[in-house]
């Protein structure tokens, strides 16, 4: 599968960089939040600023919402970028728009995170390909209201699949173009 369109769900830096850097690369990204006074800031702007070694991008992210049947609907990938506490809540509440062939991919899992969020989607009766990271992609911070600053980018990045035997393949998936 080629994955074009990719549903962030979470606002806080990490989901900040992950929109803003996933949308400067040319995907269609999808950011939701549960709080709209959290994203009021990126609406007003119209995207997120991106600072990052000294050079400051502007992504105008597809759609940005509270919304998260719009934002899960039809995406080929949807990542949670939130902090392990809220796991529960995103799988409850994506769940009846997540399709077959979608993967849910936890940025990070916080190790373990993958058979949480694979309880709660199967008492929901879905059994998507999920995967994790062990840690957030991006070593970043908000600077401002809509701005995120990557002062690096994780190297050497884990990622794990459950069920393992699709760990090889959503790599390969989950990887840059």
């Amino acid at each position: 599968m080629t994955i074009s369109t990719i549903a962030v769900l979470g606002a806080g830096n990490g989901g900040l960089a992950a929109a803003a850097d996933l949308t400067l690369r040319g995907y269609e990204v999808r950011l939701y939040s549960r709080s709209a006074r959290t994203l009021a800031p990126v609406l007003d702007r119209g995207g997120i600023e991106l600072i990052e070694g000294g050079k400051n991008s502007f992504a105008r992210v597809g759609l940005i919402g509270t919304d998260i049947d719009n934002a899960v609907a039809g995406a080929d990938a949807v990542m949670l970028a939130a902090p392990a506490s809220a796991h529960a809540e995103l799988a409850a509440g994506l769940a009846p728009s997540l399709g077959d062939r979608q993967i849910v991919f936890l940025n990070p899992g916080h190790t373990g995170g993958s058979l949480h969020v694979a309880s709660v989607l199967r008492r929901l009766g879905r059994t998507p390909k999920i995967c994790e990271t062990v840690t957030l992609t991006y070593i970043c911070r908000s600077t401002a209201p809509a701005a995120v600053e990557i002062y690096r980018r994780t190297q050497n990045l884990r990622l794990a699949a459950f069920p393992g035997k699709h760990t090889a393949e959503l790599a390969r998936e989950l990887r840059p173009g």
